[in-house]
């Protein structure tokens, strides 16, 4: 009950109800980063785009002429050879300008000083970063819509399907999305000028190449569209996605953790995708191998190519800083294995290597052709992941040696196991050669990662070189052991004398 002589500011009547607002609309406006609005905003006033985007019009509407007047003249030419010019445009648009127009907005970002209010908006990286690739996104995808009547017409002059363009427009939309993401990546490289220069040039490089081969593809499945219906396509095509999708997340996450502050756990991401993008590997290459027939050659090279992946992504989550200090002031991140620092980034890339060894190793032993599996393919599984932990782990002690202090922790470890890597693998050959040998010699080459591998799969794979055997294996698996103790002690006396 209100008391006497008090004013009451609400109004006499009956009470009014709120006004409620959109509850959905809100919730989709909030997944939707204001960096995306703000980049979009600004791209659509750009030069850049009204330029590229007139004469991407511009040269599809030649095209289309010329198209007219030769079926006006019966000169014969089909579909097929129109949709590969018009698609050749659209990807100069697409796979070189794009990103390296994303390129371009995060480096003056970062040049412009203009970084740190982004930041202090509340932002964290990954969504600032993410809003940019979305906005860029849709700016290919308005690039698309725009020749998109032009593609169409082709279909009208016979010679090619709408299963053939379907396909090949739907496989160029993930590829400028890898090419966009790792252009935003790039972005994040290089803490000085000349970093940035070099950074630079091996982007327009990288991009022109990619640009070229998405014009050669395109053209290859315009013109020969009868690939679309063999029955290698469907695996090599999910291969090719998984490939363009995984990358592309490992390179976001990577240059999302390259920004982030010391107070969030910026190696989460980076070690997630990792994870994965390697479970992903395993099982699309797990069906291939079984809608191949379970060969053991297929699941050698599997094997292989998934400690490749290990090499080159898990180099990245291994050559971390050190220090229990970066613990201290990164937030609680759950996993241990996924929190900052060397020793649980270097821990989680031997634990992921070893679960992928043992479930090709598992497979192939529950196989109905196990009986038939030649010795020499099964030494070379067993000596692939040696050789990584082996050279991996002496990267990592390498990477700690005092001369080499001039360099940041990360950046010693990539550049050690690169050269060890080039050390182990020419090495022995030009030894063997100098001591007039054969250069596949498997005395020399006991602990050469290339021609080391080929020796002791030489007999299984029916080559005419070879010779590895399994009192070699134990000592490369020795090795390789007691390198990855010392590596992980190296690591761990460092964590504990920075802490």
């Amino acid at each position: 009950m209100q008391a006497a002589g008090e004013l009451s500011l609400e109004p006499a009547g009956p009470a009014r109800a709120r006004p409620k607002g959109p509850k959905l609309g809100n919730r989709l406006s909030d997944l939707v980063s204001p960096i995306v609005v703000k980049e979009i905003r600004q791209g659509l006033r750009t030069k850049v785009f009204w330029i590229s985007f007139g004469l991407l019009l511009l040269a599809c509407l030649v095209i289309a002429l010329f198209a007219y007047a030769d079926q006006r003249a019966g000169r014969g030419r089909t579909g097929d050879f129109y949709f590969a010019r018009f698609t050749s445009c659209l990807a100069l648009v697409q796979f070189f300008v794009v990103p390296y127009a994303a390129y371009r907005s995060l480096l003056k970002e970062r040049e412009g000083e203009t970084w740190a209010l982004l930041a202090l908006t509340g932002l964290t990286p990954r969504r600032i970063l993410w809003g940019k690739l979305g906005s860029f996104l849709l700016q290919g995808l308005l690039y698309g819509s725009a020749a998109a009547p032009f593609v169409l017409f082709c279909y009208y002059l016979n010679g090619i399907d709408l299963v053939t363009i379907l396909v090949v427009l739907g496989l160029g939309w993930p590829y400028a999305a890898f090419l966009t993401a790792a252009a935003i990546g790039v972005g994040t490289l290089g803490a000085s000028r000349p970093g940035r220069a070099v950074a630079h040039f091996g982007l327009l490089g990288f991009l022109l190449g990619a640009t070229f081969i998405g014009q050669a593809v395109s053209s290859l499945l315009a013109r020969e569209s009868g690939l679309i219906r063999e029955r290698l396509f469907l695996p090599v095509a999910a291969g090719i996605l998984w490939v363009l999708l995984s990358f592309g997340a490992v390179a976001f996450e990577n240059a999302a953790a390259r920004l982030s502050p010391p107070t969030l756990c910026y190696s989460r991401g980076p070690r997630l995708a990792f994870l994965f993008q390697l479970i992903g590997s395993v099982a699309l290459a797990h069906w291939v191998w079984r809608e191949e027939g379970r060969k053991a050659e297929l699941a050698a090279g599997f094997h292989i190519a998934c400690c490749a992946l290990v090499a080159m992504v898990g180099l990245h989550l291994a050559a971390d800083r050190d220090g229990r200090g970066l613990l201290r002031r990164a937030r609680p991140s759950g996993w241990a294995l996924l929190r900052p620092g060397a020793l649980r980034g270097f821990r989680l890339v031997v634990l992921a290597l070893l679960c992928s060894s043992a479930h090709w190793l598992l497979a192939l032993a529950l196989s109905k052709n196990v009986n038939d599996v030649p010795t020499g393919v099964l030494l070379g599984m067993l000596a692939a992941p040696c050789y990584l932990l082996l050279y991996l782990s002496l990267a990592l002690v390498v990477g700690r040696i005092r001369f080499l202090s001039s360099l940041t922790e990360p950046a010693a470890s990539r550049l050690a196991f690169v050269a060890l890597m080039a050390l182990a693998a020419a090495g022995p050959p030009l030894a063997a050669v100098l001591c007039q040998r054969r250069p596949d010699e498997v005395s020399f080459n006991h602990f050469n990662p290339v021609l080391g591998l080929v020796n002791f799969m030489g007999p299984g794979l029916n080559l005419s070189f070879g010779g590895g055997s399994v009192p070699m294996l134990l000592v490369l698996g020795l090795t390789a052991l007691s390198a990855l103790v010392l590596a992980d002690w190296v690591l761990h006396r460092r964590d504990q004398r920075t802490g």
